[in-house]
């Protein structure tokens, strides 16, 4: 009987350090797959990588050839002195790259995307691109930036590419609104006096405002991505079409801005093996604790056996 039971509890450890042993190497693959997947989600929609298919460049590749890659591209946003340096899409509905990149490949950083019932030629006075508010500054991630005046005042200008041109966009007003104001995200706007509305409502909403850039007969691009405090919470950086371009202030580098955990710094670079090398060791100290409680009790076991001899 004793033996019986003596079996009983060996093969119960057994499967104990099995199943334990188990966890930890499913741990550190998890741990693992997700740094190279969360890597692959920002490698993917890196605004550097992209910019092989900017248009106007002297790039290997073109604007049109990502254009016949993926129908729905129909132009291109940057801000100058910022991460924003994207094509845009639209699609039949403001579902499909939500979750879609412009390749059509599944990923979670979606890609800019213009408003569906917005017209393509950028023609309407409400005009809505939505993004993202990625980590690492990815599409839309940096726009809470734009809530501090120094930085908006430095980086109010852009351009945008639709049509085969060139148009420039002037910052205007910064917001914190909700998802559901049916004013704000309005697309069909066409008297003037439902123009001036809709100024007067950016104005009385904005954090940041400036005097004297937007009117009634000016087209206004509305950049449109989530914010951090609650579901509905939704930052907006207003800015006005012009026909008239703006050279771009930061020409030096012509890259966007990278902060030290950003795209081309040390911990970006290599950030994802220093957090894996920390699981490991932490799971090796885990399985060289565990098997000195396992010697401990295996010498427990012994002792109690010699006793009973």
């Amino acid at each position: 009987m004793r033996r019986t039971a003596a079996i009983l509890i060996k093969s119960l450890h057994t499967l104990v350090d099995f199943v334990i042993i188990s966890v930890i190497i499913i741990l550190v693959l998890l741990a693992a797959f997700t740094s190279w997947e969360t890597g692959r989600i920002y490698r993917e929609s890196d605004a550097v990588k992209l910019a092989s298919y900017k248009p106007e460049t002297e790039n290997d590749l073109s604007f049109g050839e990502l254009q016949t890659i993926n129908e729905d591209v129909m132009a291109w946003l940057t801000v100058y002195g910022t991460p924003i340096d994207y094509p845009v899409v639209q699609a039949e509905n403001n579902d499909k790259y939500i979750n879609q990149d412009i390749f059509g490949s599944f990923s979670l950083t979606g890609a800019l995307f213009l408003d569906y019932n917005n017209s393509p030629d950028f023609t309407d006075f409400n005009n809505i691109i939505f993004g993202h508010h990625m980590e690492k500054e990815m599409m839309f991630g940096n726009l809470d930036e734009f809530r501090d005046k120094k930085y908006f005042d430095s980086h109010a200008t852009g351009n945008l590419y639709a049509n085969g041109k060139n148009y420039g966009i002037k910052a205007f007003a910064w917001l914190d609104v909700d998802a559901y104001d049916p004013n704000i995200y309005n697309t069909r706007i066409d008297a003037e006096a439902d123009r001036q509305i809709v100024l007067d409502l950016l104005k009385e909403k904005s954090t940041v405002f400036k005097e004297g850039v937007a009117s009634t007969s000016d087209r206004i691009l509305l950049l449109s991505t989530c914010g951090t405090d609650t579901t509905n919470e939704r930052y907006i950086l207003a800015a006005v079409i012009t026909d008239e371009t703006y050279s771009n202030p930061y020409p030096e580098t012509d890259e966007p801005e990278r902060s030290l955990t950003g795209q081309g710094g040390f911990l970006e670079e290599h950030g994802r093996c220093i957090n894996l090398l920390f699981l490991l060791i932490l799971a090796l100290i885990a399985y060289i604790i565990y098997r000195s409680m396992k010697r401990k009790r295996k010498k427990a076991e012994e002792g109690t056996e010699n006793e009973k001899a």
